[in-house]
């Protein structure tokens, strides 16, 4: 897992991309755009639905390729002069001084030293949280949730099943969205590997918790 930060259609990580462990890397953000073209898509069936389909197929490929994967995102809003200078100046100072290392400086910490920065109010929340501070410490997690760990995608779609999501707090329905975009990842990467197929039943199911909690956001 990785976590990173969403600023106005720029994602800000370090420790992972193509830049390499060491470098502030940007890339872009498109989960607005993406969402407005759903929104259109749902009022206006027929050509724009299917325009929509391709243009989104298109992007999520090459975020992906960019991204290297499913990561953990936190917006930290719009940008403004004074929030992207305190940004710029914690990433120029990584770019010249810092190196990654997965216990004493990796994602997390990079993400953190720009909440603090900025001065956000944002706190983690349920099994989230957990995930988060091992994350910070170990600099890396397994696929865990609530004494729960998914060693395949079977294993994670079986569990949703037999939960009630919309009872989880919407940190933790994140959280395993992300474990779920991950495995489509790895199963992207080598399909026939059976740890990381699921079946039409269960992204069916995906789609649709996925797609109503877009819209209740």
């Amino acid at each position: 897992m990785h976590s990173a930060l969403s600023l106005d259609g720029t994602i800000i990580e370090w420790g992972r991309g193509p830049c390499g462990d060491s470098l502030v890397c940007p890339t872009m953000d498109i989960n607005r755009f993406l969402f407005a073209f759903e929104v259109r898509a749902r009022e206006d069936k027929g050509f724009f639905e299917s325009l929509a389909s391709m243009i989104k197929g298109a992007i999520t490929a090459v975020l992906d390729f960019f991204s290297g994967g499913a990561f953990g995102r936190w917006s930290v809003g719009r940008a403004n002069d004074k929030k992207l200078d305190k940004i710029a100046k914690i990433c120029t100072m990584y770019n010249k001084m810092k190196f990654y290392s997965p216990f004493n400086n990796n994602c997390q910490h990079f993400v953190n030293q720009i909440l603090k920065a900025i001065e956000s109010d944002f706190v983690s929340e349920g099994e989230f949280r957990h995930i988060i501070k091992t994350l910070e410490h170990d600099g890396k997690v397994d696929f865990y949730f609530r004494g729960k760990s998914f060693n395949s995608r079977k294993d994670l779609d079986d569990y949703v099943k037999s939960i009630s999501f919309n009872s989880l707090c919407k940190h933790d329905k994140k959280l395993l969205m992300c474990y779920k975009n991950t495995f489509d990842i790895y199963h992207r990467n080598d399909k026939d590997n059976e740890r990381y197929k699921t079946t039409e039943e269960a992204k069916k199911m995906w789609n649709d918790l996925i797609s109503k909690e877009k819209f209740n956001d």
